[in-house]
């Protein structure tokens, strides 16, 4: 189930929870910028790249077409304003 993207690259995000599948983690508080998304049909899952903005490194949250909503989604990275 294929949708478009709901983050902007560059829109910067604080992790609301912790979150860790395969190797990639995220931590609560932690501060990231979106970087891309892309879906895979075939495991369906759409993946979500961000790169911390403490440690450069980039990771992935998987979003499964069974187990996730947009509403997960939203609960698990908080958008952070530019001043």
């Amino acid at each position: 189930m294929e949708t478009s993207c709901p983050f902007t690259e560059g829109q910067k995000f604080r992790v609301r929870h912790d979150y860790a599948y395969l190797n990639h983690a995220f931590r609560a508080g932690e501060e990231v910028v979106f970087s891309s998304c892309a879906y895979d049909a075939h495991g369906g899952v759409t993946r979500y790249w961000f790169r911390s903005v403490a440690s450069g490194d980039t990771n992935v949250w998987h979003a499964f077409d069974d187990q996730t909503t947009d509403k997960d989604l939203h609960e698990m990275f908080e958008p952070i304003n530019a001043a």
